[in-house]
């Protein structure tokens, strides 16, 4: 739990010190954020670091970053209704990622900020189940 506020904490004060920078400055303040991580041993956050850096921005520039994961690669059809769905659920800009899971049986997931939208054919039937049950 320690590691999620520093990843938070480090990831603020970078991004706070990079907005409106120009190229020499975000070099030298990158240069310098790397020196300290590595002074302190928190190299190993680097990643979640980044991850939340994104995060940031996102937010910042009022993006929603949805991932749809599905069995085999989405026709455009399925992934533009989504889309469609999604639109209507959120002013933000969407930003889309595909991603593979062959353990889907079929169906899709679609994940953006901390909900999970589950389209599978394996809840579909876990349902179709608890209906026939109850």
């Amino acid at each position: 739990m320690k590691n999620k506020a520093q990843v938070k904490i480090l990831a603020k004060a970078v991004y706070q010190a990079l907005v409106n920078k120009n190229k020499k400055e975000t070099e030298s303040i990158v240069d310098n954020f790397v020196a300290y991580l590595k002074q302190h041993h928190f190299l190993p956050l680097l990643g979640e670091i980044l991850a939340e850096l994104k995060a940031l921005e996102q937010a910042d520039k009022n993006i929603l970053a949805v991932e749809i994961v599905s069995a085999r690669a989405l026709d455009k059809h399925s992934v533009t209704e989504a889309t469609k769905y999604l639109q209507q659920t959120s002013t933000q800009t969407l930003e889309i990622t595909e991603t593979i899971d062959e353990q889907l049986l079929g169906g899709m997931k679609i994940k953006y900020q901390d909900k999970v939208l589950d389209l599978s054919l394996k809840k579909q039937i876990n349902n179709l189940n608890k209906s026939l049950v109850n």
